[in-house]
């Protein structure tokens, strides 16, 4: 009997398929793209759009409850419209990128160093608004300061503290009374008030340097395992 021969074109084919198979056997669990898990983007600010609008919206709300509690639980008197206009400032921020945008777009570093600075802006106005630095929700500045050190390079993340430190210097200039009850008034002593500045300005620092670190060892780390 004779033995089937193989055509040129068959033997050609039977070798793709057996060094697809060795490949599929060596591939591992992940590929890496053509630039490799350090250009992917998530080591620096490439934060999708939807978790600054989750995170804003959480905000908001917290922010809405803590006046509605001054105002109708404690019954203490503050500028409302005012508050509202601030928190609602957020909101409308919210809507307008939700309907400008993709949520599961990914942010530019400029873009959400942008997007940080109004939201120390919008912390800080808000509690200028109900006692500058005698208000203890003056620690919520730290809140945006340190995700931004998180997520963008040194050089937007420390202009972002910057931002912070400068708006806590200022409060007590511009700052309104401390919500009290009617025909009251909380007055904290003038070396209270400078211990408040001086954790507030540490804090920040701390944080934002923490975090920063953190996120450059990680960086490192994932530009070593690509490599």
């Amino acid at each position: 009997m004779s033995t089937p021969t193989q055509t040129p074109e068959q033997t050609g084919s039977g070798q793709s398929h057996q060094q697809e198979g060795l490949a599929l056997e060596n591939d591992p669990l992940f590929a890496l793209s053509s630039e490799g898990l350090g250009g992917a983007g998530s080591a620096f600010g490439r934060t999708r759009l939807r978790t600054f609008i989750t995170l804003r919206w959480t905000a908001v709300f917290g922010q809405a409850l803590a006046v509605l509690i001054v105002w109708l639980g404690l019954g203490y008197t503050l500028p409302l419209s005012a508050c509202f206009a601030v928190i609602a400032a957020s909101a409308w921020l919210n809507v307008l990128l939700t309907f400008l945008f993709p949520t599961q777009r990914l942010a530019l570093q400029w873009e959400a160093a942008l997007q940080f600075a109004f939201d120390v802006l919008q912390v800080a106005t808000l509690v200028a608004l109900t006692g500058g630095l005698s208000n203890p929700f003056l620690f919520m500045i730290v809140a945006p300061v340190t995700v931004a050190a998180a997520s963008l390079r040194p050089i937007y993340s420390w202009s972002i503290t910057g931002l912070a430190l400068v708006c806590v210097a200022a409060m007590p200039l511009v700052s309104l009374p401390l919500p009290a009850p009617p025909n009251e008034q909380f007055i904290l002593p003038d070396m209270f008030q400078l211990g408040l500045f001086a954790s507030i300005a540490l804090s920040l620092l701390f944080f934002s340097g923490s975090a920063q670190r953190v996120t450059l060892d990680e960086a490192r780390l994932v530009r070593a395992l690509d490599a």
